[in-house]
């Protein structure tokens, strides 16, 4: 009790069943809020898994929307030429489709995982970190500002490299939408590992489950990926309060292009 009212001990008990009675009002109110197991957990470790954040049926629709995106932009990018040089005839006018490709429909250049799929703030897991921000807020007991989202199809080999993120990243939860381990004959999960205090935890995620973690806080990497492919999407937020300078990560709006991460916020 002690730790929610200040001075508790020192307090006669004429104030302390008055200050008893205050909190639990407060409490059947929903005014304010005890800490769940998993925020006690994470305020301890800086990380924590949530299981079945995400139903199997939305995790299946966003892994084969991520695998078909993937595929587009490959045959996109191996015809370019071709397409350019066509639109340019048949319209008669200068080629901009090609401009920005990799903002518009994600890149295979990210250093961080070279040669895979990934895309920024699509509109589809900005709301994804939108419709979810609350849930998160509840099982954190932490007020968030939202930022920006961020995912990938990982592939054979794919080694992510242990890191700290940048300052958009204060909390990032990362959920795991699906994978293909049909390659191999045996059961294979692809472990993210976290290091807190030098002691490394290395976690197993299925579809739907959630690992929230303080990105700018706690190194994490993965070891060589040996599966087909594996897509996660993540999810990240600030909780400081003062840091609007990184609200929606420097865009308008959620869902916009990393192209308007660079421009000042324009009114209208």
């Amino acid at each position: 009790m002690n730790k929610i009212i200040q001075n508790f001990n020192e307090l006669s008990s004429d104030k302390k069943d008055k200050a008893i009675s205050q909190l639990d009002y407060l409490k059947e109110n929903k005014l304010i809020k005890e800490k769940t197991d998993a925020a006690k957990f994470f305020d301890k470790n800086s990380y924590v898994v949530i299981k079945d954040f995400i139903s199997k049926e939305i995790c299946n629709l966003l892994y084969e929307k991520i695998k078909l995106s993937a595929k587009n932009l490959a045959f996109m990018l191996h015809y370019e030429d071709y397409i350019k040089k066509e639109i340019k005839f048949k319209l008669d006018k200068n080629v901009t489709f090609y401009e920005n490709i990799d903002q518009i429909y994600g890149r295979f250049n990210d250093k961080q995982a070279l040669g895979d799929y990934s895309k920024y703030g699509d509109p589809v897991f900005d709301t994804l970190l939108k419709i979810n921000m609350n849930k998160l807020e509840d099982i954190l007991c932490k007020k968030l500002y939202p930022t920006y989202t961020y995912h990938r199809l990982y592939t054979t080999g794919t080694i992510l490299e242990r890191h700290k993120d940048r300052p958009s990243c204060e909390i990032s939860a990362t959920v795991c939408l699906g994978f293909d381990t049909s390659n191999l004959n045996e059961k294979y999960n692809w472990k993210i590992y976290v290091e807190k205090n030098e002691e490394e935890k290395g976690i197993e995620l299925e579809p739907g489950d959630m690992l929230i973690y303080r990105g700018c806080d706690i190194d994490h990497w993965r070891e060589p990926f040996k599966g087909l492919n594996h897509a996660q999407v993540f999810l990240h937020f600030n909780e400081n309060k003062d840091s609007f300078e990184n609200l929606n990560d420097g865009r308008n709006e959620l869902g916009l292009n990393e192209f308007f991460r660079y421009l000042p916020f324009l009114k209208y």
